[in-house]
């Protein structure tokens, strides 16, 4: 909940943007102060924190996910996906060159993530 706002100064980069900084009480009752904002008015920058903090959240439950669940969900869609193009008469060697090619393409996305997430920097560093 937003408990003090105030309005600093223009924006350099649009003069019709003005930049806010917000005081925000979080549900546990500590207080964050000066989160920046920009907007138009007061609303349209409360509107850019609030996407921001519901961005964070669903980022931070994302990265909670064991990625095994992102692996089953994987096999559930590609291998019904396929088993209903077999169902139209496609080759078994076109399917599995297909599955395969996909499966190969989600590990190099899970590797390339976790080294991503290995190597990160901190944004507040």
């Amino acid at each position: 909940m937003a408990v003090k706002s105030e309005r600093i100064r223009q924006s350099q980069q649009n003069p019709s943007y003005w930049k806010y900084e917000i005081d925000i009480e979080e549900k546990d009752g500590t207080l964050r102060k000066g989160v920046p904002a920009y907007g138009v008015d007061m609303t349209d920058a409360l509107n850019g924190v609030l996407l921001r903090e519901r961005w964070d959240s669903l980022h931070n439950s994302l990265d909670k996910t064991p990625q095994w669940v992102y692996a089953l969900a994987w096999f559930v869609f590609f291998g019904g996906g396929f088993a209903i193009l077999s169902q139209f008469g496609l080759d078994l060697e076109f399917i599995i060159i297909a599955f395969g090619t996909i499966t190969m393409l989600g590990a190099a996305y899970f590797l390339i993530n976790k080294y991503v997430k290995k190597h990160r920097i901190e944004e507040n560093e």
